[in-house]
């Protein structure tokens, strides 16, 4: 017997695939994201005790000394620059987590359509089977009746006696 939506299942079966195939992708996407702001942190962690260890460097340079004011200007300057490079690291780290939100966010989309896809294959299929349970009840109907058909009403004459 040919079911009738067997290219509807072919294609609910097809779509199922393809969702499963982007929670994967969508899983690899948040992997990758967390790695990202993994790295992101460390980077921050090493800038802040490079930043310190650079910091207390130029103080130390002019600390107790008698410098001049350009001089002590540009240590103001070379801190102000250590620290605003330090806000682009935390920025940077704020734009990871960010992305990892969205990848979290794009998994729970993919997971959400993929069982929905699983829903729609799982109809078609219970579809299918009450279909090719009715299917084998017809044919057993017929069965019986071509037997019915052809059992002789007269025990005799199945005998061949007359």
């Amino acid at each position: 017997m040919k079911y009738a939506l067997q290219d509807l299942l072919r294609l609910r079966k097809l779509r199922e695939a393809d969702a499963g195939n982007a929670v994967t992708r969508a899983r690899k996407a948040v992997a990758a994201a967390e790695e990202a702001l993994a790295a992101q942190k460390k980077a921050l962690e090493d800038y802040r005790a490079h930043r310190i260890r650079e910091e207390d460097r130029l103080y130390n340079s002019v600390i107790n000394k008698q410098v001049q004011l350009l001089d002590l200007d540009e240590v103001k300057q070379a801190i102000a620059w250590l620290r605003e490079r330090e806000l682009l690291e935390i920025k940077k780290v704020t734009e990871a987590e960010l992305a990892v939100t969205q990848a979290k966010e794009a998994l729970a989309k993919a997971q959400a359509h993929y069982q929905q896809a699983v829903r729609d294959s799982q109809k078609i299929e219970e579809h299918k089977a009450m279909a090719l349970a009715e299917w084998q009840q017809e044919q057993e109907l017929i069965a019986d009746r071509e037997l019915e058909e052809f059992t002789p009403r007269d025990p005799e004459a199945a005998l061949g006696e007359d």
